[in-house]
């Protein structure tokens, strides 16, 4: 058992280039078994696709020092020779390569998974806005229900008009500091125009609405 560093790192090694050989070596076997059987079935332009695939395994195990270049030198000699054997010249012209998957580089990940980190805010930055934007909906309508109450209660609780109208002034007002604090960061323009020109109007009914209230209990105690 290995108890020094150096030697358990070369028999990691040893075993990880170990397997790798052995993959490559399995997937250079498929493919020339796949040449074989193309051959036999006399079909000409599986067989030429194939022996170009297993000449580009060839390569690649050459390269990686898993087989010797002459070995195969001489192993894409043979396979080009038995593919050779069924195809004809139609089966050359017609043969298109497979495209090449190219991975995504880190630079190009790093960039869509800004974009996304980006879209996440602005759909957060809408929802957020539609938030504050809801209560102005609401403050505006309890005015309207408050309205109703004037002249129509008790008058020893008409003062509870006048708070009502004062809170729900300020509650329309910091929901309408929200909404546009939230609209800053926005890029979506339309979004951003058409929530402002409804919190205007909001507003624009909602605060002398809830002035007219105040000041009608105002002047009534």
């Amino acid at each position: 058992m290995a108890n020094i560093k150096s030697q358990k790192k070369r028999i990691i090694t040893n075993e990880k280039a170990r397997m790798r050989n052995r993959a490559v070596r399995s997937e250079l076997k498929t493919a020339i078994r796949v040449v074989r059987e193309a051959v036999e079935a006399k079909d000409g332009a599986t067989a030429y696709a194939a022996a170009l695939k297993a000449c580009r395994l060839l390569d690649k195990a050459a390269s990686k020092g898993i087989i010797h270049k002459r070995q195969a030198a001489n192993r894409k000699s043979g396979v080009m020779k038995l593919a050779n054997t069924v195809v004809t010249a139609e089966d050359i012209a017609a043969y298109k390569p497979a495209e090449k998957k190219v991975a995504p580089s880190n630079g190009n990940k790093k960039a869509a998974a800004k974009a996304a980190r980006k879209e996440a805010m602005q759909k957060a930055l809408k929802e957020a806005t539609l938030v504050p934007y809801s209560i102005m909906e609401l403050c505006l309508e309890s005015l309207k229900v408050t309205e109703m109450g004037l002249g129509c209660t008790n008058t020893n609780a008409a003062s509870d008009l006048g708070v009502a109208s004062l809170n729900l002034k300020s509650a329309v007002q910091g929901a309408w500091l929200n909404v546009l604090i939230n609209l800053g960061g926005i890029r979506d323009e339309a979004f951003v125009n058409e929530y402002k020109a409804k919190g205007e109007a909001i507003l624009a009914e909602a605060l002398p609405l809830a002035d007219k209230i105040y000041n009608e209990i105002l002047a009534s105690l």
